[in-house]
């Protein structure tokens, strides 16, 4: 998905404004603002994406794709017996969440930014009051 937001393809613009929601193809169970986090889901029962041997499915994520994101996806298929088996899992310690440092960055500017045009205006506002 090029050229949109990765909340664009869970059906929810603006970072899920209005989560949590549940549909039965999409939806947003939680969001967190402070965090940067959001759990979403989307299943494509109705637009069905084909592959035959692997697939690989990428998101923009930011302005100009420079955010970083930590997203886990599941893929359903199904599959003729006998196949090959599996690797193993990695330990469960080691598939936790990271805390999203550089999101904090994408935090302080969706909400400090806004917060400072309105201390200036409200404190131009107080000057010309006391004039």
């Amino acid at each position: 998905m090029t050229g949109t937001g990765l909340e664009d393809y869970f059906s929810a613009g603006f970072y899920f404004k209005g989560a949590p929601f549940c549909t039965p193809t999409h939806g947003c169970t939680a969001r967190s603002l402070l965090l940067a986090r959001a759990s979403a889901y989307r299943f494509h029962t109705d637009d069905p994406i084909a592959f035959e041997e692997s697939l690989d499915f990428t998101l923009d994520h930011g302005l100009h794709n420079t955010m970083a994101a930590d997203c886990t996806m599941v893929a359903y298929w199904y599959q003729r017996e006998p196949h090959d088996a599996y690797p193993p899992l990695p330990p469960a310690d080691q598939r936790g969440l990271a805390f999203p440092w550089k999101n904090l960055v994408q935090v302080m500017l969706c909400v400090g930014i806004p917060l400072v045009v309105v201390a200036g205006v409200l404190g131009m506002v107080f000057v010309w009051l006391w004039r």
